[in-house]
């Protein structure tokens, strides 16, 4: 056991260094990356202002230099040392903001400041109307160059504007300056709070070797709180999960065993009730005197309540023959079915001046013929006893989605709490109107089970003093 936890110790150091030196080295290269990113692009934007600043000066100055030119050639002759005096004139004053101007005359120079070799002038190759621009470097210095020739008549002089570019250049050599030391600063920052983060995440992990402990000794309710959304807090949520349905299924055995339980003491009382009543009326003919008629009646009580056991007992035997049996299927034919129920409730509804209505909307259901037609019976006999004199029931086989089944009544109808009790064994709505009618209190039960072996949905809704809808959705 020592062992194990030694290595397992050493198994999660070099996991968490791992974790360290990835996640750090990771960050380093993006955020290096980003960051050069950011300047090379800023870098960039800001030289494109400066062309679009050297651009607009420079038609400025083209069109200014070229009106003064004409203005002074109307009232005199253009010589070179004019030409010379007007570019002196505006060459000073943008050399006070660092901007040098130089001025050509075909391949003359009437004025500048930088080399006058024309074999490594590119800017000075121009068209008309056309600014050349470039950046040449000149004593370690760079600078963006940019000329154009004159308007006419002067279109053989050419006019270049020399931007100097070392602010910025000191702008990006601050900019990598400050961007190194930031990167200093972030990672070790960064150290500092990734090794605290990551002793902190691995903390779980001792709760759950805990708890798995926990479990291995047969506490099955044990429970970790990690409120984590990696893979521990994953692991946490499953194991909870695992543990959850452990006492989920302990408790749904405790319910059944209590459900059973209740079965059985219900049914002892169903059985109390008729054995009681046949016993008494037995002890009542063999003791007592009696008429011819009060010898029937009470022979029609003992047997009534002889059959009203023997329903009792099919209605059990058949419930446990489902829970226990496999389903076979069969195509039924709906109008077998109408038939059947017909046949079947006869008697009942004449007695009751009830009326039956079946629609056959759909011509088979693929069930169990023998089930399916206690299924009916039930749901009918249930209507019908929810109904008064001149009462009806309506039965309807449709489609939606698969095979459907509905029995409708407008009878006394049920409270909503009600539609939730009468799936419980032995539960009646009515208690004196169902022992009355020779209900057993099973019906609703049958119907549940029939339903759901035959992997469908059974769904009640009714309305008080207008009748019960019973809803049954088979499987294709």
């Amino acid at each position: 056991m020592n062992k194990y936890s030694v290595d397992g110790r050493e198994k999660a150091v070099k996991f968490w260094q791992k974790v360290f030196l990835s996640v750090l080295l990771v960050f380093v290269i993006a955020f290096n990356i980003g960051m050069f990113t950011v300047m090379h692009f800023t870098y960039k934007e800001q030289l494109n202002s400066v062309k679009q600043r050297a651009r607009g000066e420079t038609y400025f100055l083209r069109n200014s230099m070229t009106k003064d030119f004409t203005s002074l050639e109307e009232v005199s002759t253009l010589t070179r040392d004019k030409k010379k005096n007007i570019y002196d004139s505006y060459a000073l004053y943008y050399e006070e903001q660092d901007v040098f101007l130089e001025l050509w005359s075909g391949n003359s120079q009437i004025g500048g400041y930088f080399d006058s070799n024309l074999e490594s002038r590119e800017e000075l190759d121009t068209k008309e109307n056309v600014q050349n621009l470039l950046v040449r470097e000149i004593n370690n210095e760079e600078y963006l160059f940019l000329a154009c020739s004159l308007e006419e008549p002067y279109e053989n002089h050419t006019l270049v504007v020399a931007y100097p570019l070392m602010e910025l250049e000191n702008t990006r050599k601050q900019l990598v300056q400050i961007v190194i030391c930031v990167d200093i600063v972030i990672t070790i920052l960064l150290s500092v709070i990734l090794y605290l983060i990551i002793q902190r995440l691995m903390k779980p992990l001792k709760f759950l070797s805990d708890a798995t402990q926990g479990i291995a000794k047969g506490y099955y309710n044990q429970k970790v709180k990690i409120s984590s959304k990696d893979e521990f807090g994953n692991l946490a949520m499953n194991f909870n999960t695992m543990s959850e349905k452990i006492d989920e299924a302990i408790h749904l055995l405790q319910e059944e065993s209590d459900k059973k339980q209740q079965l059985i003491d219900n049914m002892a009382h169903e059985l109390r009730t008729p054995l009681t009543s046949i016993s008494g009326y037995a002890d009542y003919m063999r003791m007592a005197a009696l008429s011819e008629e009060e010898r029937i009646h009470a022979l029609d009580y003992i047997i009534a309540e002889s059959k009203r056991l023997e329903k009792l007992s099919k209605s059990l035997l058949l419930i446990a023959d489902i829970r226990e049996g496999e389903l076979t299927k069969s195509v039924v034919s709906t109008e077998q079915l109408k038939s059947y129920v017909y046949n079947l409730f006869h008697e009942q509804l004449a007695e009751k001046q009830m009326r039956l209505e079946v629609n056959c909307e759909i011509e088979t259901i693929e069930a169990n013929e023998v089930l399916l037609q206690s299924l009916l019976g039930n749901l009918i006999e249930n209507a019908i006893r929810a109904c008064n004199e001149d009462g009806k029931v309506v039965v309807t086989f449709y489609s939606q989605g698969g095979p459907c089944l509905m029995v409708e009544d407008n009878g006394i109808g049920m409270e909503e709490d009600e539609l939730i009790k009468i799936m419980e064994p032995f539960y009646r709505v009515d208690q004196a109107r169902s022992r009355k009618n020779g209900g057993v209190g099973l019906g609703v039960t049958l119907c549940q089970q029939i339903v759901r072996l035959h992997q469908g949905e059974i769904r009640y809704e009714s309305v008080i003093n207008k009748g019960t809808k019973a809803i049954i959705t088979f499987t294709t």
